[in-house]
């Protein structure tokens, strides 16, 4: 299986300009873990950052910090890792469980974001697969 048949196509995203609590916003009306920060070029929205839930608690609420007052540069993750919509799921998961992140952007051959790969729809997936396999 490759990245780009389980990824999700749902993607939020907002523009490096916003605040942490404008991400956190788009989070909970969304319900994603996670928000793709890009940066506005002729060509379309390019990902140059990822903010998840993790990321806003222990560098918004634990630093004790207005999320407001806050730009979501300084608390997105900035070596963006992404993933090519033809790699192999399997690929993915083990440069995710080697670098701890439980969220991958896939991109699709013209580098152009394309969905979300993240650990917990891998789980799901892989659940209801062994299920179905299962009760046969």
């Amino acid at each position: 299986m490759i990245a780009g048949e389980l990824c999700t196509r749902k993607i939020v995203m907002v523009a490096q300009e916003a605040t942490a609590l404008e991400a956190a916003k788009l989070m909970l009306e969304h319900k994603v873990g996670c928000v793709v920060v890009v940066e506005k070029k002729m060509r379309g929205n390019v990902p140059i950052g990822i903010v998840t839930e993790r990321d806003l608690v222990l560098k918004i609420v634990a630093g004790d910090a207005r999320a407001g007052a806050i730009g979501i540069t300084a608390v997105m993750s900035e070596k963006l890792m992404t993933a090519r919509e033809d790699e192999s799921v399997f690929d993915v998961l083990q440069r995710m469980h080697t670098k701890s992140i439980r969220h991958m952007p896939v991109m699709n051959a013209q580098e152009e974001l394309i969905g979300i790969l993240a650990a917990d729809d891998v789980l799901a997936f892989f659940a209801k697969e062994g299920g179905d396999f299962l009760h046969k």
